[in-house]
């Protein structure tokens, strides 16, 4: 079973029952890497559900990659670039979400060029 929205008021049913709200996180990303954008939560997960990000700066070449834990960590999402007269990026909204961090891990971002400014949708769900 996927996770459901269960109403219009962005509620989810996790595939073990559970009901969880959808939070958002908005994040500037300075360059460098492990900058955490949402904390680890011990015993749970968190799915993101969509991801909106724009260059902080335009004209230089960008990229992000996210991270599940800190240095070494699994990688979710590879290297999104951003180039030089781009400004944005997103995934839309996606009920069965795009990917999740590993359990107890939080979600950290790495980035070159010049920041770069997420906003992230996601769920906090504990694993059966």
């Amino acid at each position: 079973m996927d996770y459901l929205r269960i109403s219009p008021s962005k509620v989810y049913q996790t595939p073990n029952g559970d009901i969880t709200p959808l939070r958002t996180a908005a994040v500037r990303v300075t360059v460098g890497t492990n900058r955490e954008v949402i904390a680890a939560l011990a015993g749970s997960r968190h799915r993101i559900m969509s991801i909106a990000s724009a260059q902080s700066s335009t004209g230089v070449l960008s990229t992000l990659i996210l991270r599940s834990g800190t240095p070494g960590g699994t990688i979710l999402f590879t290297t999104l670039t951003l180039l030089a007269n781009q400004t944005a990026y997103s995934l839309i909204p996606y009920d069965a979400g795009y990917f999740e961090t590993n359990t107890g891990e939080g979600l950290f971002a790495d980035a070159t060029g010049t920041p770069v400014d997420l906003n992230i949708s996601y769920i906090t769900y504990i694993p059966t």
